[in-house]
């Protein structure tokens, strides 16, 4: 059998830097009120616990890859890699400038200039 054909899945830890104390993640993630920030905290704690990915992913419901890059962003940025951006995202720039906006809207509050589909399709 060639070697290269099977391979067993070793659970694996990963390494923290030291920003904060297992004590200090442990009340970072007690005293998070965001439910998004609040799990991130959690996994981090439990790895600097030494609990492995596979553990924790089952413990928190998410998947292996996203403790990954939640853990290499906190080893990179520290707390500030861990902030839910999704409250500051504004979404993207609309595709239509105000004035076509407006356009578009009068333009559908007007019967279709081509009769539109008939109501027997519809039903």
């Amino acid at each position: 059998m060639n070697s290269k054909s099977w391979a067993i899945a070793m659970p694996r830890l990963l390494k923290l830097e030291p920003h904060k104390s297992i004590e200090e993640l442990e009340k970072l993630y007690r005293q998070t009120q965001d439910p998004i920030e609040r799990t991130r905290w959690q996994i981090l704690w439990l790895i600097a616990k030494g609990h492995k990915v596979e553990e924790v992913a089952e413990v928190t419901g998410y998947r292996r890859g996203s403790i990954y890059r939640i853990v290499g962003r906190y080893n990179r940025l520290g707390i500030d890699g861990l902030k839910d951006r999704r409250h500051q995202h504004q979404g993207p720039e609309t595709l239509l400038s105000e004035i076509d906006q407006a356009f578009l809207w009068q333009a559908l509050q007007e019967p279709p200039v081509d009769g539109g589909l008939s109501f027997s399709l519809w039903v």
